[in-house]
């Protein structure tokens, strides 16, 4: 990169890097366009056979943890956190939820660092890490990016995609069987923004993790 596209900070007195002086920020960048929390999002993510197969409720599950990621600093990935209801109010069909996170994570893009569920008198929600980006474990520690979704091609996301849709239906009917109730398997999403309801990702879709 030309250095004179490069964002330069501001020794302070004790000759450290200080605030970043403003008139050798790019034009493009997300400062100079007024934006104080981003994500980044590598291109080779984006063209990945694992994002092109994500389908509409994983990707809002999907963006709700970038958000997350921004609104944190960029430094709580592995600590990530989205509950049944914030995901509801994001635009996920409330019997889909699980099934979004379950196609996210089995598409590689995320990974679930801590089961949720209630412990003692506290409720506390599963806990995930975006896996393209460093992260910080449950003690702490720092750890490289993983990048599960580099091995997905066209033809094992197909293949994930059946077991998945296997397993939630087997899930599906064990609770069926112990609770004596008939669980709705979903048909889209219930929200009015509902552009995908032939999603292939299908499989059933109660809330599955604690929140």
């Amino acid at each position: 990169m030309p250095e004179r596209l490069r964002a330069r900070r501001k020794p302070n007195a004790k000759g450290r890097s200080g605030r970043i002086d403003g008139k050798h920020v790019p034009l493009n960048s997300p400062m100079a366009c007024g934006f104080n929390s981003f994500s980044w999002l590598p291109l080779e993510v984006i063209q990945s056979a694992a994002f092109a197969h994500l389908g509409k409720e994983a990707t809002r599950f999907f963006l709700f943890l970038l958000m997350d990621h921004a609104q944190n600093g960029g430094v709580e990935n592995g600590r990530l956190t989205a509950t049944h209801a914030q995901l509801v109010a994001f635009g996920i069909g409330k019997n889909s939820v699980a099934k979004a996170i379950e196609e996210a994570c089995a598409l590689g893009l995320v990974a679930k660092t801590q089961q949720g569920g209630r412990y003692g008198l506290t409720n506390r929600p599963n806990q995930y890490r975006l896996t393209f980006m460093g992260w910080r474990d449950q003690n702490g520690q720092l750890r490289n990016p993983t990048n599960e979704w580099k091995a997905i091609t066209d033809n094992s996301a197909e293949a994930r995609r059946k077991a998945t849709q296997k397993a939630r239906r087997t899930a599906v009917s064990k609770k069926t069987r112990r609770s004596g109730k008939v669980v709705p398997l979903n048909r889209g999403s219930s929200h009015p923004h509902n552009w995908d309801q032939g999603s292939k990702w299908e499989g059933g879709d109660e809330e599955a993790d604690p929140q």
